[in-house]
């Protein structure tokens, strides 16, 4: 994985990634990674619940791959940063011209400071897991880039000791 997040961050730097837009359906594609995430959560004793929203569009234009990747990369963080017994929840709901994601946990959260910096390749840095997991902290920074090539912004709202929530948006198909 870390070497994949690296030729992709690469290819990003020299301008050569290019995303593959295609329809694909939205509410699929989060069953999807919601199945891919539920035995790391279950392993580390955490409840992991995607809520849905009844009016969000199926269809959606864009890289599902790359949102998979998105999703996936989130939800791995929220589960490492989560102590047992924590929840996770992958929340989708629906505007007017997109839909927004949100990956909220109720672990170790983060200061103010450690916000401003985390998509920023060359002030952040890897900090551990609660289970002293490991990373390579390329992560969040390819998130960043894949919601902002879909036409999408990200951020993240935390506080520490209290979890966090990292929310990003992508236009829907018109």
């Amino acid at each position: 994985r870390l070497m994949n997040d690296a030729l992709d961050l690469s290819k990003i730097e020299a301008g050569q990634f290019e995303l593959d837009n295609q329809p694909f359906n939205l509410r699929t594609v989060l069953a999807d990674v919601h199945g891919l995430l539920l035995p790391l959560a279950r392993q580390k004793g955490l409840a992991l619940t995607l809520d849905v929203a009844p009016q969000l569009q199926a269809g959606y234009c864009g890289d599902a791959g790359r949102l998979r990747q998105i999703l996936f990369n989130l939800g791995s963080n929220a589960i490492k940063f989560t102590n047992i017994n924590g929840e996770i929840i992958i929340n989708a709901t629906q505007n007017k011209d997109f839909c927004e994601i949100t990956i909220s946990d109720n672990g170790v959260g983060m200061d103010a400071e450690k916000c401003k910096i985390l998509f920023n390749v060359d002030a952040n840095k890897t900090t551990k897991g609660t289970a002293n997991e490991k990373g390579s902290g390329l992560g969040l920074i390819l998130c960043k880039e894949f919601v902002e090539k879909q036409g999408g912004i990200i951020w993240v709202e935390s506080k520490e000791g209290y979890g966090s929530s990292f929310k990003f948006t992508l236009p829907l198909c018109k």
